[in-house]
């Protein structure tokens, strides 16, 4: 097996460091950095967490890969989305199936398959709260709960 290691450093017009990312058997690595120094993103083999300019976490994305059989199986995703006060403001698991073999998923929540379920906060209570749904679905009937950047 071939591959095509990579490794990229972006700095700021001061020297700080903008961006890390190295690219090592297919797993992509992460460390990106607010221009006075802080943590912005932070993405590992498994796992990326995300943070706001105070340094408190935005959004974490954890999973896990699930294998059908040698070729074939689905990354189940965890992504959990604070406020700037370090509150839930919501969770969401979903899948992203795949069949060829790769190491990290698309977290994209318009690009999964299935949305095993979600959870919406507002002032530390569940407002709203859906399970087992295919994600073309859930996002005809909830546009508005799946803001990507």
């Amino acid at each position: 097996m071939i591959y095509q290691d990579t490794w990229e450093k972006d700095f700021y017009p001061n020297g700080g460091i903008k961006r890390d990312k190295s690219t090592v058997k297919h797993i992509e690595r992460i460390k990106a950095y607010y221009p006075g120094g802080q943590l912005k993103t932070i993405q590992t083999k498994t796992y990326r967490d995300e943070y706001y300019d105070n340094g408190s976490k935005k959004i974490t994305y954890r999973w896990k890969k699930k294998r059908d059989d040698r070729r074939s199986g689905a990354f189940i995703i965890t992504k959990t989305e604070y406020d700037e006060t370090g509150a839930a403001a919501g969770r969401m698991v979903y899948e992203y199936w795949y069949s060829d073999p790769i190491a990290q998923p698309r977290m994209s929540i318009q690009q999964s398959d299935w949305i095993d379920s979600f959870e919406k906060f507002e002032a530390g209570k569940k407002v709203l709260s859906v399970e087992d749904m295919d994600t073309k679905d859930f996002l005809k009937k909830y546009p508005d709960d799946t803001d990507e950047e």
